[in-house]
């Protein structure tokens, strides 16, 4: 080896031997360091709960049913508007169908709704007001019971008293259907 080989050598073990002191020197046990403060973790904030299911405000639904007297079926659309009170529930609905099987009627009608809802889900009322069957007014009165199902919809089962205006009662409906509350 030449001259600035062995130069070239020793340089390289030097810087070995001076690195691996630094090593050896600035080395530390857990222990000598003490604890590691980290930064702290911001509290995990709850989400908030989903709204409860409300009967109040608007609603849209189906409905299908019968005319007991007239061994007709029915089906049509409906809509309406709740108010609560505490337990207490003011409302008014308007349903727009058909009856058919034996003939076809188009049938209307616009109704009051009176109530008392059972914790949150569960609603008895009672109903009445007045309508059109193919033409002819008529007055309904009834009531049912409807059940919250989920965060927005519900289902019922009714039974309501038709006559004409002044006249004693002639049919008798039995309705069930499933209603949509947006709740806001």
């Amino acid at each position: 080896m030449g001259r600035w080989g062995i130069l070239a050598a020793g340089a390289v073990a030097s810087a070995l031997v001076a690195g691996a002191s630094v090593l050896v020197a600035g080395t530390a046990s857990a222990a000598e360091v003490g604890p590691i403060n980290l930064p702290a973790t911001p509290p995990a904030v709850p989400l908030p709960p989903p709204p409860g299911f409300s009967f109040a405000g608007p609603y849209v639904g189906a409905y299908f049913g019968r005319l007991v007297a007239e061994s007709a079926f029915q089906a049509g659309l409906q809509g309406g508007f709740n108010f609560l009170r505490g337990p207490f529930l003011v409302g008014a609905e308007a349903q727009l169908g058909a009856a058919f099987g034996g003939g076809f009627a188009f049938e209307a009608d616009l109704n009051a709704r009176l109530g008392f809802v059972l914790g949150e889900r569960f609603l008895v009322y009672g109903e009445g007001g007045i309508g059109y069957i193919s033409g002819v007014p008529v007055y309904t009165a009834g009531g049912g019971v409807e059940i919250g199902v989920g965060q927005s919809f519900s289902v019922f089962g009714e039974a309501k008293a038709l006559g004409p205006l002044g006249g004693p009662i002639l049919s008798l409906t039995v309705q069930a259907g499933i209603n949509w509350h947006p709740n806001y």
